[in-house]
């Protein structure tokens, strides 16, 4: 399994190499919102893609669920979001 990327918050993200600089785009304009762009396509993107979320520390807040993933909230935020690819 490899990390593509993660964020640690809004507007806050970063894509590991080797992915930096090339088709893998992060974005996370909300705390509760993000995607991943894969540009130009070819067969060898192929994989099965994985996002997971991390709490550092528990405040009692509501936990979501959005399309069977868990999101759990810590004063609207959520401390790590990691993407990540099995080939």
């Amino acid at each position: 399994m490899n990390l593509i990327a993660y964020s640690l918050g809004k507007d806050n993200v970063k894509i590991e190499e080797p992915f930096k600089d090339s088709k893998y785009t992060l974005t996370r304009p909300e705390v509760l919102k993000s995607s991943l762009e894969i540009k130009d396509l070819e067969s060898g993107d192929s994989a099965l893609y994985f996002c997971a979320t991390s709490i550092a520390q528990w405040n009692s807040s509501a936990s979501q669920q959005h399309n069977n993933l868990i999101i759990a909230e810590r004063d609207d935020t959520i401390s790590h979001l990691l993407i990540y690819s099995a080939l």
